[in-house]
């Protein structure tokens, strides 16, 4: 029987899919996984300590938090070293950790793009594999291109499509106005909408106290991947926002293919993917968000299984540790 690998994996939180890629990867590899939180004061006590002390103290705090948490692992040897985003990260601890693990292969997945991650120049030069989600910047800085993926709850399995519209995600950046103007042309009293942008709590009350408008899909709350799943499984089209600069594929995407729903988007960079079909997937502008009677009423076409396939989380570990 073959013997169990390790792998050291080191993420920001990003709610469930952290624990269905630590599972997959465990499954697919043959692992024990170690997960690692770069920012794993994330909650409470980090924003009390960001309010009471500022930003630059809160992130000390976890900088050296981060240092004595490697340090403990330092005489443990790992066959992987996985690095999700790596934003946040403490470089020095990372670079002295991964300089002690010689025999270990080091991958970094840039779920962000790369002028989003300041620490990456500080980092790139210890690892073996940069892979990134976004096109674009592979041919730019010459990494291995992998999209993101799908997990296995987003699957269809013939659910009602009762929902017309739905767009469940953070509170960010353009997306209230440009959900907000979809919404008027298609009002909720005669289509039926799933809309929730999460923010933080003190986050929805300093927007209330600075007079800006507080539409009702501004929630403080967070949907469980479940609930999200089967909005987006019941939904006829999913809107889809990324920030302005993003031309890597959001998760959300590859969650809509996966249950069957077409998408409305921003994201002019999906028209280079083999699963675009101006029937499934419209460009919309983020000043001027037209959606047309004949995109809304037309049947989704199916995609071919094996082009699904490639997407799915599974196959995403697959090609990501290259086994």
């Amino acid at each position: 029987m073959t013997s169990k690998k390790k792998v050291l994996f080191i993420t920001i939180h990003f709610r469930e899919y952290i624990y269905r890629i630590a599972e997959s990867i465990s499954r697919e590899v043959n692992a024990d996984v170690d997960i690692f939180y770069s920012d794993y004061q994330v909650g409470w006590l980090h924003r009390i300590i960001g309010k009471v002390l500022g930003k630059k103290a809160a992130q000390k705090c976890n900088q050296q938090a981060q240092k004595r948490m490697l340090k403990r692992k330092f005489n443990e040897l790992y066959d992987y070293i996985f690095v999700l985003v790596g934003r946040g990260i403490n470089c020095t601890a990372l670079n002295d950790f991964m300089r002690r693990q010689k025999s270990s292969k080091k991958i970094l997945y840039l779920w962000d793009d790369v002028m989003r991650v300041d620490e990456f120049e500080e980092i790139k030069d210890g690892f073996d594999d940069i892979v990134s989600f976004d096109r674009v910047d592979c041919e730019k800085y010459g990494l291995r291109f992998l999209p993101l993926f799908f997990c296995d709850e987003f699957r269809y399995k013939n659910e009602k499509k009762d929902i017309d519209f739905s767009c469940v995600g953070e509170l960010h950046t353009y997306r209230s106005q440009l959900l907000s103007q979809i919404q008027q042309q298609f009002p909720a009293e005669r289509f039926h909408w799933s809309a929730l942008l999460s923010t933080p709590c003190f986050n929805k009350i300093k927007l209330f106290l600075s007079g800006k408008k507080l539409y009702p899909f501004i929630k403080a709350k967070r949907l469980p991947m479940a609930e999200t799943a089967d909005i987006s499984k019941r939904s006829k089209i999913v809107i889809d926002m990324p920030y302005p600069s993003q031309k890597g594929l959001s998760i959300r995407t590859l969650e809509s293919i996966a249950s069957r729903a077409k998408i409305v988007t921003t994201n002019r960079d999906i028209v280079n993917y083999d699963f675009y079909n101006d029937n499934n997937i419209l460009l919309i502008d983020i000043n001027n968000a037209v959606i047309t009677s004949e995109f809304i009423n037309s049947p989704f076409i199916s995609l071919n299984d094996d082009v699904l396939e490639k997407y799915s989380l599974r196959s995403w570990v697959h090609n990501l540790f290259l086994i």
